[in-house]
């Protein structure tokens, strides 16, 4: 029913300008009415807003196949067939390649210098196959934790890589994992508790940072794939906890690199595939 009173404004144009202005943004979802109702957000609620879509998934669907891939567990003849090994080896299966990597270890579960040889190319920098010395520990750390889970294979997700002479991936001392049918959550603790070691777990990216340091420390970062890194310390107390028990076991502090050590020591060990050496310096990112 329409009242008299009102049909006067609708024969005004400037009104009926107005009028039809308003409809259309209700229509379009940012109505008058909507806009009130919203709470004000500042500049920071908005950036911690993104992060938590980032969270929820901000990543490809091409990319989450692979994640899930990654994670799925290994067929059950395969991880038999692994365990009747004596001893088991240790696979790393770089992602980005179809190659696989056995190193068996000897009596004493070490791997002698062939066997390294094998991990640094496992571990090479996927942009231009470069690649330096694998710290030993570190592939000692892995294959503890390819025991402890029956994990007939490794996923690697990132090596040796990069050019910053402080960044433990470059130092050949980290490396970006992933144990198939293992949560990296359930990963992440196991390794916390080997002691002196990095351990930061990536639940968008999907996978599990190890290195091997002078002191213990734990992190959690949600960012994607491409996206700089945020990381979250936590567990401090765990970390010194567990450096205690490790040291009551006899496990050894891989003492942290300076950056003059650190450089220098790069350049003597980092090695080019042959077709790269021409054009080292550009072949390098920051």
């Amino acid at each position: 029913m329409r009242h008299r009173r009102n049909e006067w404004v609708f024969d005004k144009p400037l009104t009926r300008v107005l009028w039809c202005v308003a409809v259309s943004l209700l229509v379009s979802g940012i109505g008058l009415g909507s806009t009130t109702a919203e709470p004000r957000t500042g500049l920071a609620e908005l950036h911690d807003h993104s992060h938590g879509a980032q969270r929820r998934g901000g990543i490809s669907d091409a990319y989450r196949r692979r994640r899930d891939q990654w994670h799925k567990r290994a067929p059950r003849r395969l991880v038999r067939e692994w365990q009747a090994m004596e001893p088991p080896p240790l696979v790393l299966r770089p992602v980005w390649t179809n190659e696989r990597f056995t190193l068996t270890p000897d009596a004493e579960g070490a791997f002698n210098e062939e066997q390294m040889a094998k991990a640094r190319q496992a571990l090479s920098w996927r942009r231009d196959g470069s690649h330096r010395e694998i710290h030993g520990r570190l592939v000692e750390l892995i294959y503890r934790a390819a025991l402890e889970f029956d994990a007939p294979w490794v996923w690697v997700v990132s090596g040796f890589r990069g050019r910053r002479p402080t960044s433990r991936h470059f130092q050949g001392r980290a490396a970006d994992i992933v144990l198939p049918g293992v949560r990296d959550r359930h990963l992440a603790h196991f390794l916390r508790r080997q002691g002196f070691v990095g351990v930061g777990v990536y639940p968008v990216s999907g996978f599990v940072h190890l290195d091997v340091r002078q002191s213990s420390f734990f992190w959690f970062d949600y960012t994607g794939p491409g996206q700089a890194q945020r990381n979250r310390p936590t567990m401090f107390g765990a970390a010194r906890r567990f450096d205690r028990q490790a040291a009551s076991r006899g496990e050894l502090r891989t003492p942290d690199l300076e950056a003059s050590a650190a450089e220098a020591e790069a350049e003597s060990q980092l090695v080019r595939p042959e077709r790269e050496s021409e054009n080292s310096e550009s072949a390098g990112g920051s």
